[in-house]
């Protein structure tokens, strides 16, 4: 058995043999907004497919043919490779909701930056 000395417990000089890791309090990291796991997944997700989408207008810019041929292809082909993935009504569901959400979002870009196109919905376009 190994011999283990004994400190004078009476004795206010006693050092302690325990080396603490710091000195001062660990401090707890706060995440001031914290995510689910859906949150982070969708922001990869939406950052790979802004990276894919950079680099598609940079192949589009040096292929052959014209831009709209070449986006056509791309959709007809992403489309063709959703549809055989997901059942058909999701596949509906997806395509007309992006279709309008992307169409909403460009036609509220014209009406807010290009004024003179007169786009912005007016009062008397309504029918009674």
């Amino acid at each position: 058995m190994s011999k283990v000395k004994k400190g004078n417990k009476g004795s206010k000089n006693v050092k302690n043999n325990v080396i603490p890791f710091k000195t001062n309090k660990l401090e707890k990291i706060k995440n001031v907004t914290p995510m689910s796991k859906e949150e982070v997944e969708t922001a990869r997700v939406n950052d790979y497919a802004k990276e894919v989408c950079k680099n598609l207008d940079d192949f589009a810019s040096n292929v052959g043919i014209d831009v709209e041929r070449f986006y056509y292809n791309f959709l007809f082909y992403i489309k063709q490779a959703v549809i055989m993935k997901l059942s058909y009504p999701a596949f509906k569901y997806l395509d007309k909701g992006s279709t309008k959400e992307v169409t909403q979002n460009h036609s509220d870009f014209l009406a807010e930056n290009c004024p003179e196109l007169s786009l912005a919905k007016q009062e008397s376009d309504t029918i009674h």
